[in-house]
């Protein structure tokens, strides 16, 4: 039998390579051969944002309840109320997964998405600033990065970073 980590492993290439479907399975396999595994509901959970956040949320609340420690956590039930446009506990939740972890690029990025938002606009091109220092080759760090700045006034710092964005990330 395979273990935890190398369903995983699979689920990951199969969530990378398009198939979200595949990726699931793998994903909820994993969660049963370890119910108390934190590592395959997180998983679930990211996916369940785009699908269904209010399920997402439920499920990120249990994992913050069982281990209320962990940033990745945090930053998912932050994640999936941002997708349901509550902004002010999504901010909160992202703080918290920031100060559990302040190397989450990540978290970082969302909660400068999220700042953006709120008009926040300091804020969001500060923790831009620190996701982008700590990832600088994610093109979606970069490309948020370049939605803050404008707010700032720099326009040209902004189409350096959306420029960024596209060589690294064409499509």
């Amino acid at each position: 039998p395979r273990t935890v980590e190398e369903r995983l492993a699979e689920a990951d290439r199969y969530l990378s390579d398009g198939r979200p479907g595949q990726a699931m399975w793998n994903y909820l396999e994993a969660h049963r051969a370890d119910p108390a595994a934190v590592s395959p509901r997180l998983r679930i959970g990211y996916i369940e944002v785009a699908r269904d956040p209010e399920r997402a949320e439920a499920l990120f609340s249990s994992i913050v309840r069982d281990a209320p420690d962990s940033a990745e956590a945090h930053a998912g039930l932050g994640l999936a109320r941002f997708a349901q446009n509550r902004l002010e506990p999504a901010r909160a939740d992202l703080e918290r997964a920031v100060a559990l972890d302040p190397e989450s690029a990540r978290a970082l990025a969302w909660l400068a998405v999220v700042c953006d938002r709120l008009g926040d606009t300091a804020h969001a091109r500060e923790y831009a600033q620190r996701a982008h220092r700590l990832r600088p080759d994610d093109p979606r760090i970069v490309n948020s990065l370049g939605v803050s700045e404008p707010e700032s006034g720099d326009f040209a710092a902004a189409e350096r970073s959306f420029r960024s964005a596209i060589l690294l990330e064409p499509a």
